[in-house]
């Protein structure tokens, strides 16, 4: 059945777990949206926009969750910094490691108690 509607058994299982019908289920899979940059420039995929900027897409996805588009795409393959970290008693930190340096911590330790807003 999956053959002949063209999509893979993986994926018609992982549809059929989240509650979809069998005939939503074998639907073809959805195409990639195109991408607008900050420039309205269009491109077919976040692939190729990423692609045209030196970075890869999950660079751009990760930069995202913490930068605006044209920050994301403009800074090209170098690093950028995230925002500082504060701990209880208000001081503030270029980064958790840091932060753990100064409390004589290994980061590993720090990372998974973590509390996110």
């Amino acid at each position: 059945m999956c053959h002949f509607h063209n999509i893979s058994t993986t994926l018609f299982a992982k549809r059929i777990e989240r509650g979809e019908t069998i005939q939503e289920a074998l639907a073809p899979p959805l195409k990639e949206k195109a991408c607008v940059d900050h420039l309205g420039n269009k491109y077919p995929s976040k692939k190729a926009l990423a692609s045209k900027y030196g970075i890869t897409s999950s660079r751009l996805m990760n930069r995202l969750k913490s930068h605006d588009l044209r920050t994301s795409l403009e800074c090209g393959s170098k690093k950028l910094k995230s925002h500082t970290i504060q701990d209880h008693l208000g001081n503030t930190y270029h980064s958790e490691r840091e932060m753990c340096k100064a409390y004589g911590k290994i980061i590993t330790l720090f990372a998974p108690t973590k509390i996110r807003d």
